[in-house]
């Protein structure tokens, strides 16, 4: 059964506390195809001001890509480093395109898409 709902826009603060609480096993997410946010070749849109936003303001992610991203990056610190990129390539392989910085403390910034940074 669903325990709680959080969404983004309205609380942001409570979506980032909920994805770095040590508590919390499991989060599942919904998110529409257009919020992917890719270019026309299949890669994360980096131009997208969303994207670009993020990634100049980590701590005040606007996309489900920075909360990810943010929210490892703030986990990272607390668990150890192969753990946190286990975390973080597990995660980019399971949603396509989604920005995950791969070293302990990263932010939005790299991909799982083959060939991307």
């Amino acid at each position: 059964s669903i325990l709680s709902f959080l969404f983004a826009p309205e609380d942001p603060g409570a979506v980032l506390a909920a994805l770095t609480d040590p508590r919390i096993r499991i989060v599942t997410l919904t998110i529409p195809e257009k919020a992917y946010l890719r270019a026309a070749d299949g890669t994360l849109d980096k131009a997208h001001p969303d994207i670009v936003h993020d990634l100049a303001n980590p701590g005040s992610p606007k996309t489900a890509h920075g909360f990810l991203a943010e929210a490892l990056a703030r986990r990272a610190e607390t668990i150890d480093a192969g753990e946190a990129k286990w975390l973080a390539e597990r995660l980019g392989r399971q949603v396509p395109g989604l920005p995950v910085g791969l070293e302990v403390g990263g932010r939005v910034g790299g991909s799982n898409d083959p060939g991307q940074p």
